[in-house]
């Protein structure tokens, strides 16, 4: 039994093991863990479902909490965080545990299609290491779920499990809306194995009213809000395929990669018997190209599919595999190079130790309860402290500011490598907002972190 699943375990390993070193490495900070973590915390502790962390309105800089879409993944991170704790560590780990799993899937939906064990393990391996699914292990976003029920709605596809399989590819849009990029890949495998059309169209028409009406209970007025919100969403030809390999020139070669294994696809069609995943590949392309949302993170959506058909491409043309063996070697180079680069980027979980015990230190101070104090905080302090922090910026947030008792700052940016968004405040920014008087300072990384209160 060893022998039959061996290459799937040592595959799977090593890339968990990749994963785990990675962690704070690929990034020492992103702006969308604590942003995403917010919505779930909040909307499991009775804290509200709108962005309590930023307070951006929906179509101007995010989902905007949990009220219009996301309530399935938070729910899955509440299960978990209440119990390991709201840290990064944990949702990262969370976050690798369902890619890891995904993964899995894949290798079982390609067996089922009739690829090897072997090319399946090269697939994998070289899927794994593809910056999509890094990003997707390595941050707390909600894809983990998204890509999950994705490659389970495949895998119970292609078993013929029409019904369950449509159910959760709908299931994905509650996730995130992107994931409507999702839906269409699993309904074009159906319809290419299905033996009854008529069937199928009940029970797409079946499994949309369900999750529709399971929408609705999470969500009961998300769709007025929708039709009646201006939306503020960068709209640009190419959607994500732009973001992703145009707006990012480190993801050229990845391109030129994809490209040529995609002419050696065609130029060797005939020779290819099963066309599954090149259709796949082609309707996910449509979607992606379509979606208004210049957002790279949702290329893990598409970039198995797209790789996959290279792959099979490459595969009838042996001299030409140089291509995708360079690319993937400068890829593990940029890993290699970001590891150096954030091995001492990023807070520790001792960093947010030593902050909480100073936050609790002036409560007392200031002899309010914790459970009464309204922090407005650095983005990359809420893991300090999860209950009632906000970035508090006046633009999006006066209410928030104005409820501001405790304020933790800096003199300038805390993360190196230009990672902080732009409209971060600072403590020259804080003293312009309200009259404060400091409490305490404290150094963390070499940077000075201050406690103010109001005057």
């Amino acid at each position: 039994m060893w022998h039959r699943y061996r290459l799937r375990v040592l595959v799977l390993l090593m890339l968990g093991l990749l994963y785990g070193a990675m962690i704070q490495k690929y990034r020492a900070y992103d702006v969308d863990d604590p942003w995403v973590l917010s919505y779930s915390y909040n909307a499991c502790h009775g804290g509200g479902e709108e962005d309590a962390f930023t307070g951006f309105p929906f179509a101007y800089g995010g989902m905007d909490g949990v009220h219009l879409f996301g309530k399935v993944p938070a729910a899955v991170q509440c299960i978990v965080l209440n119990r390991t704790g709201w840290t990064l560590w944990s949702a990262v780990c969370l976050s690798i545990a369902f890619g890891l799993g995904a993964l899995l899937l894949w290798w079982l939906f390609l067996l089922r299609l009739g690829y090897r064990d072997k090319q399946i393990a090269v697939f994998i391996s070289l899927l794994g290491l593809t910056e999509p699914i890094m990003s997707l292990m390595e941050k707390a976003r909600y894809e983990f779920l998204s890509f999950f029920l994705l490659s389970a709605a495949l895998w119970l596809g292609v078993q013929g499990w029409e019904l369950a399989a449509l159910l959760l590819a709908m299931l994905t849009v509650e996730t995130h809306p992107a994931s409507i990029a999702i839906v269409v890949p699993v309904m074009l495998l159906l319809l290419l194995r299905t033996k009854s059309i008529k069937l199928l169209l009940f029970r797409f028409l079946a499994s949309g009213i369900v999750m529709f009406a399971l929408y609705q209970y999470l969500h009961p007025v998300a769709i007025l809000e929708m039709v009646h919100t201006r939306q503020h969403t960068e709209i640009a030809l190419g959607g994500t395929l732009r973001s992703y390999f145009i707006m990012r020139y480190r993801h050229l070669p990845e391109l030129a990669m994809l490209l040529v294994g995609a002419w050696l696809y065609w130029r060797e069609r005939a020779r290819i018997s099963d066309r599954t995943i090149a259709w796949m590949a082609l309707a996910v392309a449509v979607m992606l190209f379509l979606i208004p949302h210049l957002n790279p993170a949702y290329m893990v959506f598409g970039m198995p599919f797209f790789l996959l058909t290279a792959l099979q491409g490459y595969g009838q043309a042996p001299h030409w595999r140089w291509v995708p063996a360079l690319v993937f070697a400068g890829i593990i180079l940029q890993y290699g190079y970001l590891y150096r680069t954030n091995i001492h980027e990023g807070f520790s979980a001792q960093d947010f130790a030593a902050v909480r015990q100073r936050i609790a230190d002036s409560e007392s101070i200031l002899h309010i309860q914790d459970q009464d104090a309204h922090i407005c905080g650095d983005y990359s302090l809420w893991f300090a402290h999860p209950r009632n922090y906000s970035t508090c910026m006046i633009s999006w947030q006066p209410v928030k500011l104005a409820e501001g008792n405790l304020f933790l700052c800096f003199d300038g940016p805390s993360q190196g490598n230009g990672l902080l968004p732009p409209e971060t405040p600072y403590c020259s920014d804080r003293r312009e907002e309200a009259p404060l008087h400091e409490i305490s300072s404290m150094v963390i990384r070499g940077h000075v972190l201050h406690f103010y209160a109001r005057s």
